[in-house]
């Protein structure tokens, strides 16, 4: 998949491209019903598949004061696009300027660059200052340039629409089962590992440290997970919280320890999948306690994982 940072960076080709446009937190199911249409279509018309995204959640710009909590992260969204099989991606950075742009300028700059023959869009997509690019604006610019527009309907799972907005409060309130039927695979963050304070292996529990606190993220408590590096996979366990007994934290952090070793994994991009919930974070009288604990939390999430 190629990925390029600018529309002119796609480069003008006579080859047509059936692009779709969005922010597709998380690629969840009814992202990927839209996602399957633009690859069956290019396929069926000789073009290209494109994405046009964002590098970075559009939220941060129009709600500074409330970002929405993300459901994945950059390198998990393209990670996931590649994976649904598109050959490119417009990774464009979302700016006060961008934001201001009407449906007319910004479907103008998309054609300046790119052959566009199909715009695929989901049912409730609007583009362009104030959403003001409904589907009757967007049907008008494609007929009067020549580009075949499509609306999908809802993508429905036992009767109700998935979006990301159903799916971030399931994952809040640790009803991650439900989550994962929406998402069409488990909760999971795909996060690069920072270097913590070594406090874990000095208790006999050497940890992955990740910063989360930009995402969605279920309960605070301790988790049976696994852990993916490459195409290889790890049972864990996880807790998530601030960490009372040895420190405490001003935001919720992510610490995972493996139960197999691991291969040397300097810069490695990890996929933490959250797996089943085990107990609460608590504050332990002694590291010793808390030592014990984390061995009996290790049993129940050898159990968790089996089943």
């Amino acid at each position: 998949m190629r990925i390029v940072s600018s529309l002119e960076q796609f480069g003008t080709t006579d080859q047509p491209v059936v692009l779709t446009i969005g922010n597709f937190d998380g690629i969840h199911l009814g992202h990927q019903y839209v996602l399957n249409q633009v690859r069956k279509t290019a396929q069926q018309t000789g073009a290209i598949s494109a994405v046009l995204t964002f590098s970075n959640p559009p939220s941060t710009i129009l709600y500074p004061d409330r970002p929405i909590q993300q459901l994945c992260s950059l390198e998990q969204k393209m990670t996931l696009l590649d994976q649904m099989g598109m050959d490119c991606v417009v990774l464009l950075e979302f700016t006060k300027e961008f934001s201001e742009q009407n449906p007319q300028e910004f479907l103008d700059k998309i054609c300046q660059s790119i052959s566009l023959s199909h715009l695929i869009l989901g049912h409730d997509s609007r583009i362009g200052k104030d959403r003001q690019g409904d589907e009757k604006t967007v049907n008008e610019y494609g007929s009067s340039h020549d580009i075949a527009v499509e609306y999908l309907d809802k993508f429905l799972v036992e009767g109700s629409p998935v979006s990301s907005s159903k799916i971030r409060p399931l994952i809040q309130e640790g009803r991650l089962e439900e989550a994962a039927k929406l998402l069409g695979r488990q909760y999971s963050l795909m996060l690069h590992a920072r270097s913590g304070k070594g406090l874990g292996k000095t208790i006999g529990y050497s940890t992955l440290n990740f910063d989360i606190h930009h995402f969605c993220l279920p309960p605070i408590g301790v988790y049976s997970v696994r852990v993916k590096m490459g195409d290889s996979m790890y049972d864990a366990i996880a807790n998530l919280g601030y960490a009372p007994t040895v420190r405490h934290e001003s935001f919720p952090q992510l610490e995972v320890h493996v139960l197999n070793e691991m291969p040397k994994h300097d810069d490695q991009l990890f996929e933490v999948i959250f797996h089943q919930w085990i107990r609460e974070e608590k504050k332990f009288e002694s590291l010793e306690a808390l030592r014990k604990q984390i061995s009996q939390d290790i049993e129940v999430a050898k159990q968790q994982l089996q089943s």
